[in-house]
């Protein structure tokens, strides 16, 4: 059997909305705080399976799609502490792309912003490699 974030996420989705709404509809309600922690439950298996999808675009060099599935991390998924390794892809898919301009954006972003990741680390050997 596949790892969870292979398999579709149709029902993640559906719970995320579902605590979304429920904390939307009754901020104030004492079970809030428990669906916020579902919330963010939820968002790592998608987050996970959006950088499985552009992972897979990016070994096709299919890049836009890659591009896409990384940003949807970064807009959509900001909780599930995913967003370094999203950027991460959008760099290596800018850099197979022959975009080395927006690679070294995307990389020093990386470290400007999470400078104690491993990404981080990452991100300084290929800004080292481009030079």
């Amino acid at each position: 059997r596949p790892p969870v974030h292979e398999r579709d996420q149709a029902a993640t989705k559906e719970a995320l909305a579902k605590f979304r709404a429920f904390v939307n509809s009754y901020p104030l309600s004492k079970y809030a705080k428990e669906a916020g922690g579902y919330i963010k439950e939820c968002m790592t298996p998608l987050a996970k399976h959006e950088l499985y999808v552009a992972g897979y675009y990016l070994k096709k060099k299919k890049y836009d799609g890659a591009i896409a599935r990384a940003q949807n991390i970064i807009d959509n998924y900001e909780e599930s502490g995913m967003v370094p390794e999203a950027i991460m892809v959008m760099g290596q898919t800018y850099l197979q792309a022959g975009k080395p301009d927006q690679a070294e954006a995307a990389f020093a972003q990386i470290i400007a912003d999470y400078p104690e990741t491993h990404e981080a680390k990452q991100a300084k050997k290929y800004l080292k490699a481009m030079k």
